[in-house]
């Protein structure tokens, strides 16, 4: 049976380490694994409305970082998982992390 594993990642130590952790777990199966970073600017009252504009300089910076690391993260599992049952893929959401968890859980199942 084939598994589908989220794997959220804020680039840190920590994060880098479940990944390589998964990836031993579920050696030899057939596995979907997703990276999933997130990035949110927290607003409240009027400033929130800063979040509507998609062109806000935070947001595309965030943005390029996320798919820079999540680059950086794919490149090196391609090079070094040589398990062939194992595919990777990215996800860069700008919004709040339980939220972003709880889209790609529905989407992933």
């Amino acid at each position: 049976m084939e598994k589908k594993i989220l794997l959220p990642t804020d680039f840190s130590r920590s994060s880098w380490n479940a990944i390589r952790y998964a990836t031993k777990l579920y050696e030899n199966q057939e596995c979907d694994f997703y990276m999933l970073n997130t990035y949110a600017k927290d607003a409240y009252g009027l400033d929130s409305l800063i979040l509507l504009d998609p062109d806000d300089a935070f947001n595309k910076l965030s943005q390029g970082r996320s798919k820079e690391e999540l680059g950086n993260i794919l490149m090196w599992l391609s090079a070094n998982d040589k398990d062939l049952r194992h595919r990777f893929h990215v996800l860069s959401r700008s919004e709040e992390f339980l939220k972003a968890v709880k889209v790609s859980s529905k989407v992933l199942r």
